[in-house]
């Protein structure tokens, strides 16, 4: 791992890993592995977003969440240009979440999260999108699984598998920087997979 860091380091300012995918891919516990391998991580509260009195994913929230998240990463470059800070980060989830889980006009954003993007790599901050996929009644099953764990998800409709299908159509109908599968994988296995991805 120090390795490839040092490859990343040298080549470029600062590397930000997002992993994307729909919920219940494994994308938290992912994360979580890398954190637990030295890599800095920034799950989905790493900004800090008022709810007022919108609806999470209403457009005006979402908006308001990925205007933060680029932010944050300006203001992560800003620290390793003075500080000689963390170089590749490992993100739960990209601002291409917002185009997807947005109740109405999430689509609105997605040229502007694509232009901002590739802003952003003109001032030394890459952003690297990888889709982790898992098979369909797979999936299902690990949902319904956490719903039992956690029912109070079922407010973002996750209880219905016709949601899971609409995610799922739009994160298969994208061109995503990578693509690894999370089926029968472990946790090690699938971060080994990455790295050995991104290395290439």
């Amino acid at each position: 791992f120090r390795v490839v860091c040092c490859v990343f380091s040298l080549a470029l300012t600062m590397i930000v890993i997002c992993l994307e995918g729909c919920h219940g891919s494994g994308k938290t516990e992912l994360c979580k592995q890398f954190e637990e391998a030295g890599f800095p991580t920034l799950d989905e509260a790493f900004i800090d977003v008022p709810s007022y009195d919108f609806h999470p994913q209403s457009l005006t929230m979402e908006f308001a969440w990925v205007a933060n998240w680029f932010q944050r990463l300006i203001r992560l470059r800003q620290a390793v240009e003075t500080d000689g800070g963390h170089t590749i980060y490992v993100a739960d989830r990209s601002p291409f979440s917002a185009v997807c889980y947005a109740k109405d006009g999430g689509m609105l954003l997605e040229p502007l999260i694509y232009a901002q993007v590739k802003e952003l790599a003109k001032h030394g901050i890459h952003v690297f999108n990888v889709y982790i996929k898992v098979d369909r009644s797979l999936l299902w099953r690990r949902i319904s699984d956490r719903l039992e764990r956690f029912p109070k998800r079922k407010e973002y409709n996750e209880d219905k598998r016709e949601h899971m299908e609409n995610i799922l159509s739009f994160y298969e109908a994208r061109k995503w920087d990578f693509v690894i599968d999370n089926n029968e994988n472990t946790l090690q296995e699938l971060m080994r997979n990455l790295i050995s991805l991104l290395s290439d």
